[in-house]
């Protein structure tokens, strides 16, 4: 996992992970913070390109001399990028920057009393892509941030989600027919980084909604696959979705978003 050869001993192994473990903030590029009030504590969560999501004890002091606003209350990092630790101590980029958990954050808040406020019954979860860094949404249950709980995760080995490239798109909470769910588009397809000529994708064409709760996939198209056929999406779709309640009933049933390569006046 941390991607050192099979050489390396237990201790220099556990020497790796003491090194991440204490190491500086890694950047948040893109990732934007998020603010939660749990009452008695405010916690901002916040992505790196470290490969960690932060949750940070942002609480007002309550007494001169009290200084444990700022403290870490948990740190999660995503498997995929422990292979990221070793290159990150060694400062080893090979002149491209080493991205992490940097995509946008989505927080679903079940604000059972509606006061703004985590406390009596509500639930709260949160829901991180990761841009550059990854092909992958984790959704984290934090309604007690001192015992956070991995909720579930998509990526591509998911069945059904197939097309999803690096997760720029951040996923929109709504609902439909009276259910939450998150709508998000298949992502960016790192083959355009080196592409000339216009030419179309096999990943990241692809918009998909699922639900909230559990990140079972209820809905997809893409020009191809299991899901809704749509000929005309050929390429990925890296921008978030603008989800529209066109009849103000309180349910989504309108999409817009832009993708890498149709024309304009198509």
């Amino acid at each position: 996992m941390l991607g050192l050869s099979s050489y390396a001993s237990a201790a220099e192994r556990s020497d790796l992970i003491d090194w991440y473990r204490a190491s500086p903030y890694g950047d948040p590029l893109h990732s934007q913070p998020v603010l939660l009030d749990y009452g008695s504590q405010k916690v901002v969560y916040i992505g790196t390109n470290s490969g960690f999501l932060h949750a940070v004890d942002a609480t007002q002091p309550t007494a001169a001399g009290e200084y444990s606003g700022g403290d870490e209350i948990f740190a999660f990092v995503p498997e995929p990028l422990l292979k990221n630790v070793y290159p990150l101590k060694r400062n080893f980029a090979w002149g491209k920057h080493i991205y992490g958990l940097d995509g946008d954050i989505t927080v679903w808040h079940q604000d059972a009393n509606n006061d703004h406020v985590v406390n009596g019954a509500d639930k709260v979860l949160l829901i991180a892509g990761m841009r550059r860094g990854g092909s992958a949404y984790y959704a984290l249950d934090i309604t007690n941030p001192s015992s956070p709980k991995l909720k579930w995760q998509i990526n591509p080995s998911v069945a059904g989600f197939e097309r999803l490239g690096q997760t720029w798109s951040r996923a929109t909470l709504t609902t439909i027919d009276n259910k939450k769910v998150l709508i998000f588009a298949g992502g960016y397809d790192a083959d355009q980084d080196n592409k000339h000529t216009r030419s179309s994708d096999d990943k990241g064409n692809a918009v998909y909604i699922v639900d909230a709760e559990t990140g079972h996939l209820m809905w997809s198209a893409s020009n191809g696959g299991s899901g809704q056929i749509a000929s005309g999406m050929q390429y990925a779709i890296p921008s978030d979705l603008a989800v529209i309640d066109a009849d103000a009933d309180g349910s989504a049933d309108r999409l817009y978003f832009g993708d890498m390569g149709t024309d304009l006046a198509n």
